[in-house]
């Protein structure tokens, strides 16, 4: 097999385990913000207070980082691509939610080495 082709298939395994790794945040992200699981969603996000005319109505505030260990949390690497989804997602059920999010590209929030 020559370098080149081995390469691409490992980005293919590379960004589908991304894809699925990002599908499964989302999904624990709306477990949490509607209350689906036995946590409270104040131990993990605020809700962001501001009205905008952007975006969907369930925004979370991200707080700063003063440290680099916070960065990593989950809660953290989450809201930004949560802020980004598209308004006109289904979120009344969780699997209309996990039916919608297939179809939204997260490449801007994965990293590529």
């Amino acid at each position: 097999m020559s370098q080149k082709l081995l390469l691409l298939k490992n980005n293919i395994k590379w960004a589908k385990k991304t894809e699925n790794r990002f599908s499964s945040y989302h999904l624990w992200c709306y477990k949490v913000v509607f209350g689906l699981v036995d946590t409270d969603v104040n131990d993990f996000f605020k809700f962001n207070t501001r009205t905008t005319s952007r975006g969907h109505r369930y925004k979370l505030y991200k707080e700063r980082a003063i440290t680099g260990t916070r960065s990593h949390f989950f809660s953290e690497r989450v809201i930004n691509a949560w802020n980004s989804l598209p308004t006109e997602l289904d979120f009344t059920s969780l699997n209309r939610f996990r039916r919608a999010i297939v179809n939204v590209d997260f490449s801007a929030f994965t990293k590529c080495f």
